[in-house]
């Protein structure tokens, strides 16, 4: 009863909240997910052992910003090169880089931009900028305010259709 938005509005906005939550949690564990399923198949091939284990790390660390799944394929591939492996450890860091890395930059504003209806590259800049901001935090408060700020700008159009119509 405090907000002067009344009953609708502040409907929308709670709405926009909790949907943009949920699509950026879901994001994450998602893409932590793939990217160690990545990584399961690249230990699998290079033959390490417990390369399930090993998996099942990089999805926690895949899934948690800022962290990332290089804190466990990057010390393996490090030493495959250290115990004469080279091959397979300039093949480890070269699909961990281009393939485990990067999918996280192409997927993530994919998958929560679909399902907070927000443009994939706007996903991607304000969850960088709130990174940059609120630090780990920022992943998910980024996105929320931005998705907040296109509820009021979606609130103010339909507020004052008829004057901007006019114009």
């Amino acid at each position: 009863h405090l907000c002067p938005l009344g009953d609708r509005y502040e409907q929308i906005l709670y709405n926009k909240f909790t949907s943009t939550v949920r699509a950026t949690i879901e994001g994450s564990l998602t893409v932590g997910l793939i990217q160690g399923v990545l990584g399961w198949g690249m230990f699998a091939v290079a033959q390490v052992e417990g390369a399930l284990i090993w998996g099942m790390l990089m999805v926690l660390l895949a899934s948690i910003p800022g962290v990332g799944s290089y804190f466990i394929w990057l010390p393996v591939a490090i030493l495959m090169l250290l115990t004469g492996k080279i091959y397979t450890g300039v093949g480890m860091i070269l699909f961990g880089t281009l393939v485990i890395g990067t999918i996280d930059n192409f997927l993530r504003p994919i998958l929560v931009g679909k399902n907070s209806q927000m443009h994939p590259l706007l996903v991607l800049f304000s969850t960088l900028g709130g990174i940059v901001v609120f630090g780990i935090s920022g992943f998910i408060i980024g996105p929320v305010i931005t998705s907040l700020l296109l509820a009021f700008w979606e609130m103010y159009d339909e507020y004052y259709k008829k004057d901007l119509d006019h114009n």
